[in-house]
């Protein structure tokens, strides 16, 4: 069936589009990249480091994790890896009954979302559900391969959430402790303390909101 005049036109905006080019393009070639930094590492072209994560059983207080969206997806194994580092686990979803399916000995049960925002939620348009199908394969068939499962892509988040201190600035990439060379922007100072302050705003903000509500 051939494509209406206006139909290609808001095709041609998507892929001109600033979201169509970091999602599609320059983070595929950023995905690509890392998985090449890994291969010189392994042929030992380039310098490995690695870094063993701190166990919170050292710590005197066993420490709590507020995981959102822990329904599914990364939240969901990332519940699950903690627990396993002996950390106290609070879910947060959207319907008891999911929750409920990753709700484990060492998970405490979770909080449920506004009703009134999962409605909302819905109404959302998905970013993909106006373009072209065709934009959307192209875009899956170039990364599709390097994709990890959820319980795979998490043991990095792990990593750097369990890394030492002198792990400043670095990139966990694939597991096992590994690091990549990471953006100049990573051991900016200036940028740092920015992001810092305007975090430390945004949170004064919420908790006022809060206290006023």
């Amino acid at each position: 069936m051939g494509m209406s005049a206006k139909r290609l036109r808001e095709v041609l905006l998507f892929v001109c589009s600033v979201e169509f080019w970091r999602m599609a393009v320059l983070w595929s070639i950023a995905l690509i990249t890392s998985y090449f930094q890994l291969l010189l590492q392994s042929l030992h072209i380039q310098k490995s480091y690695s870094y063993p994560r701190r166990s919170p059983e050292t710590s005197a207080f066993r420490p709590v994790c507020i995981i959102t969206g822990a329904t599914s997806g990364l939240g969901a194994a990332a519940a699950r890896a903690l627990s396993k580092e002996s950390f106290t686990i609070v879910l947060v979803g959207r319907t008891p009954d999911a929750l409920s399916k990753n709700d484990g000995d060492k998970l405490h049960r979770g909080f449920l979302l506004d009703p009134a925002f999962i409605a909302s939620s819905h109404q959302q348009p998905c970013a993909f559900k106006d373009c072209e199908c065709y934009i959307v394969y192209a875009s899956n068939w170039l990364t599709g391969k390097l994709w990890k499962s959820p319980d795979d892509g998490v043991r990095s988040i792990i990593d750097a959430a369990l890394a030492p201190p002198e792990a400043l600035g670095v990139y966990f990439f694939s597991g096992n402790g590994r690091t990549i060379n990471s953006s100049p922007f990573s051991y900016n100072a200036k940028l740092a303390s920015e992001l810092w302050s305007a975090s430390c705003d945004l949170f004064t903000e919420l908790e006022l909101a809060y206290k006023e509500s």
